[in-house]
C-alpha cells in the first residue's frame, strides 16, 4: 500500500479519499468506503475500537458522500445558541464542551460536528456522538460522579461522560457559534473575533478530511459551503491558557452575546 499520513496514526491509502488505515504499533485498522452504506474494513483491533472509527472518521466519508457539511468539533446549545468547538487535537473540545453540560448546554456532538444545509440558506444540525470523551485529569479536577462515567474508551485513552445529552425536544437555536479553540502559551490574546479570510481559512482547515483527500470539484463544494455557514454564523479565536474554567466560560458568553 502507497501511505500518506493525514492524522494522528491515520492514512491516505494509494491517493484514495475513501481508502483509510491505522497503525499504532502492532495494531491495525484499514476501511474502504465503497458507497455511502458499504463498507469493507480488515483489522486486528477490538470491536471497541472498530466501532470508534466506524462513529468518527468512516461516518465522516459517508455523510459527506450524502451531502453533509462537516466539522471536527465537539458541540453543545447554551441559551439557543449552537457554540460550536473546533481545534486540534488535545486542545480541550471535550474538556470545554464538558465544563458547558456540567453548567446546563445540551451536548449535540463529540468530535464530529453534522450540518444540513439547503440551497435556500436555511440549516439543519444532526446530533450524533453525544457522550463527551474526557481524561482523567478533568474527572478529578472537576468531581465528576461516577454513575456519569462511562468505560475506559481504548481508541481514544478516555473515558465517556454520559451527562445531558441532547433530547429532541430541546433541539432548538436561533444563532451558531464556531470557536477556534487553542492553548498557545506564545499569545497574550484570550479571545478574538475571525472575520473575512481569516474565519474562512479557520473553518476550512478543521473540516475533518484534509484538503489532500478532495479533488477539485469537491473543494470548490467546500469552500462554497464555508462560505454559506459564515453568512449565518460568528467564528472567534479562543485562547485557553492560564484562564481558570471560569473565566474559560465567560469568554463563550462573551462569544454569544457578541453575536
Amino acid at each position: 500500500m502507497d501511505c500518506v499520513r493525514i492524522g494522528f496514526h491515520l492514512y491516505l491509502v494509494n491517493d484514495n479519499p475513501d481508502y483509510l488505515h491505522w497503525q499504532r504499533d502492532e495494531d491495525y485498522s484499514t476501511f474502504h468506503v465503497l458507497n455511502d452504506d458499504e463498507v469493507l474494513y480488515s483489522s486486528n483491533c477490538s470491536e471497541a475500537v472498530i466501532s470508534q472509527f466506524l462513529e468518527n472518521e468512516v461516518l465522516a466519508i459517508i455523510l459527506k458522500k450524502r451531502g453533509y457539511f462537516l466539522l471536527h468539533a465537539s458541540a453543545v446549545i447554551v441559551d439557543k445558541a449552537a457554540v460550536v468547538i473546533c481545534g486540534e487535537s488535545g486542545s480541550g473540545k471535550s474538556s470545554l464542551a464538558a465544563l458547558l453540560a456540567l453548567k446546563g448546554a445540551n451536548v449535540l456532538a463529540d468530535d464530529l460536528f453534522v450540518l444540513e444545509q439547503t440551497p435556500e440558506g436555511h440549516s439543519s444540525i444532526m446530533p450524533i456522538s453525544r457522550k463527551l470523551r474526557v481524561d482523567q485529569s478533568f474527572i478529578s479536577m472537576n468531581n465528576v460522579p461516577l454513575e456519569n462515567l462511562g468505560p475506559f474508551d481504548e481508541y481514544s485513552g478516555k473515558r465517556r461522560l454520559s451527562i445531558l445529552e441532547h433530547r429532541s425536544s430541546s433541539l432548538c437555536y436561533d444563532k451558531i457559534v464556531i470557536i477556534e479553540l487553542e492553548n498557545n502559551t506564545n499569545s497574550q490574546v484570550s479571545m478574538s473575533h475571525l472575520r473575512g479570510h481569516q474565519a474562512l481559512k479557520s473553518v476550512f482547515y478543521h473540516c475533518p478530511l484534509p484538503s489532500l483527500t478532495l479533488n477539485e470539484d469537491d473543494k470548490i463544494k467546500r469552500s462554497r459551503d464555508v462560505l454559506s455557514l459564515l453568512s449565518y454564523c460568528s467564528v472567534y479565536r479562543l485562547n485557553r491558557f492560564n484562564l481558570t474554567n471560569d473565566i474559560l466560560i465567560n469568554r463563550v458568553n462573551a462569544c454569544i452575546n457578541n453575536y
